[in-house]
């Protein structure tokens, strides 16, 4: 159970919320109504007041309208991804009051339609490209043959350009992250090998950027992390799942996993390990509490590690979990002064609402919004 103080922010960061309800513009998860309504639903859960699940319901109706309106718009593609994703993992909660099939068939007809015009245009990017929806579409089981037309572009870049140094953001170089780089593509070619889609195709495209991302790992007692920020010169790589080596070593399991290679997953659990050791601002570079980038993302993708049978010492973990709950306790949200104008440190992705949400998760061990953080 949270401790009486956290039990006493959950309620004054409740308060606090209220007032800015009305400024979320946005639909998603990370920055939107969606995410606001994860807190109040962990809340429910924790506490089973009556108001809180209201609440849950009231933000995800009026997320849904406003997808429903704005997500023909090509520029809302994200925030539907993350929106599909909002719906389907926690469909038996929304389905409570209403039947949401024809929803999220609506929604996938609509990812469908945006992943198109984002492949037409050569936009691959694993956030801001069709990258985003075919990992969703991996996520429902969908055989829908955009994936294939995504694995044939991966492979015709790789044969025209002959090097794995692939970059899936338009005049940007190659990068190592889960996000926007060579480690998204390990992703979801893992997982298309797993769901048996071009098998052929995918098992040589992993051996091919796996070897390329491994060539690049640098000296970790050295730079305190295995893998750079950036392809080119070994450097300190702040620990994250974006763009660090939580992210990187995440799609290094996944891809272990698929290819049944035992040295890549005992060369992932050193690693993994490693990372768990880096306990100071020098080594992790971390400096808040945030799911994208601060302690509580690292929890969350501790706990996830552990759950995929990594093995990582149990005083590893604790630092982890106290340093979360000491960020938390840290708030002082009688104090705090946030005008509409700059809601980022409400949000799901990086302000107090989704630390919050991440500690309620892990009291309740309910995670299931990590699969949308590319942690599978």
């Amino acid at each position: 159970m949270l401790s009486s103080l956290h039990l006493r922010q959950l309620q004054q960061w409740n308060q606090y919320l209220q007032p800015h309800l009305p400024f979320f513009k946005r639909f998603d998860v990370s920055y939107g109504k969606s995410g606001i309504a994860l807190f109040y639903l962990y809340k429910y859960k924790l506490l089973q007041e009556a108001a809180d699940l209201a609440a849950f319901h009231e933000l995800t109706a009026a997320a849904i309208e406003q997808m429903t309106t704005m997500a023909s718009k090509d520029q809302y593609f994200i925030q539907l991804t993350e929106l599909a994703f909002f719906l389907r993992l926690y469909q038996e909660e929304i389905s409570s009051g209403q039947d949401i099939t024809e929803l999220l068939e609506h929604t996938d007809d609509m990812l469908v339609k945006a992943a198109t015009i984002q492949l037409q245009q050569q936009q691959l990017d694993g956030f801001s490209g069709a990258g985003f929806q075919i990992y969703y579409l991996l996520y429902t089981g969908s055989r829908h043959p955009l994936i294939n037309t995504f694995i044939e572009q991966i492979a015709a870049r790789v044969q025209q350009s002959g090097s794995y140094a692939v970059s899936l953001q338009p005049g940007q170089p190659a990068q190592p992250g889960i996000i926007h780089g060579i480690s998204f593509l390990l992703l979801i070619l893992a997982g298309c090998l797993q769901q048996h889609i071009l098998p052929d195709t995918c098992r040589s495209l992993l051996q091919g950027f796996s070897t390329y991302l491994l060539s690049h790992q640098q000296e970790e007692a050295v730079h305190h992390t295995y893998f750079p920020h950036a392809f080119g010169h070994p450097s300190f790589s702040r620990l994250n799942i974006c763009y660090g080596d939580a992210g990187i070593f995440t799609a290094l399991l996944k891809t272990a996993q698929a290819t049944s290679d035992l040295s890549l997953l005992q060369f992932v659990e050193r690693g993994i390990q490693f990372s768990a050791g880096r306990q100071s601002a020098d080594r992790n570079g971390i400096d808040n509490n945030g799911i994208l980038y601060g302690y509580s993302g690292i929890c969350l993708w501790l706990q996830r590690m552990q759950q995929q049978g990594i093995a990582i010492s149990a005083g590893d973990i604790l630092w982890w979990q106290q340093q979360q709950e000491s960020g938390v306790a840290a708030l002082n949200i009688s104090s705090l002064e946030t005008p509409a104008s700059q809601l980022k440190p409400l949000t799901f992705a990086e302000g107090a609402t989704g630390a919050l949400v991440a500690l309620m998760s892990r009291h309740l061990q309910d995670d299931r919004f990590c699969s949308f953080l590319y942690l599978p």
